[in-house]
């Protein structure tokens, strides 16, 4: 028995590995044609996945903008994608009206914080375990075929780290 559950959890992070990969090409090819030009290289890529939850922590969502506003716009439209993480600890219900009224917020959060760069909704909850410790970013680095994981709140030498990667890749 408990071999079907380690070989069920194997399965499990298989294809969250699989659906991450997927989204991450697919967000990629997302990229606006100004990121795109004179850059054979697909460059650095950096993946924020934000907890809704975090958004009723005023600490947590100070971190979160202080970290886009650290970044200059070129970077922020060029190499960074967010998504946001549909309240994890909420049953999921199809139809459900609150999801909806949880998206309106997002886009009126989005617009209000005047976030700059295209946030994608995880309706369907395939990012959870991403978000599993709150907000983080990910840092997708093809040329050392390296992925690095930063949680909120960062830091100033994370921060400054994250500004180096995206400099060098200009």
């Amino acid at each position: 028995m408990e071999i079907n559950g380690t070989r069920s959890a194997i399965c499990f992070r298989f294809v969250i590995f699989v659906l991450l990969l997927s989204t991450v090409s697919m967000l990629l090819d997302a990229r606006t044609e100004e990121g795109n030009q004179g850059n054979s290289n697909q460059g650095i890529f950096l993946l924020l996945i934000v907890d809704l939850n975090d958004f009723m922590c005023p600490a947590c969502l100070d971190s979160l903008l202080d970290f886009c506003g650290a970044l200059p716009l070129t970077h922020r439209k060029r190499y960074l994608r967010g998504m946001v993480v549909i309240d994890k600890y909420r049953k999921k219900e199809s139809g459900d009206t609150s999801e909806r009224v949880l998206e309106k917020k997002i886009k009126g959060f989005i617009k209000g914080n005047h976030i700059d760069f295209p946030v994608f909704h995880d309706r369907d909850r395939l990012f959870e375990p991403l978000a599993r410790d709150g907000t983080a970013v990910f840092i997708f680095i093809p040329d050392t075929k390296t992925v690095s994981r930063h949680v909120f709140p960062l830091t100033l030498r994370e921060i400054g780290l994250i500004r180096s990667l995206l400099e060098k890749n200009v």
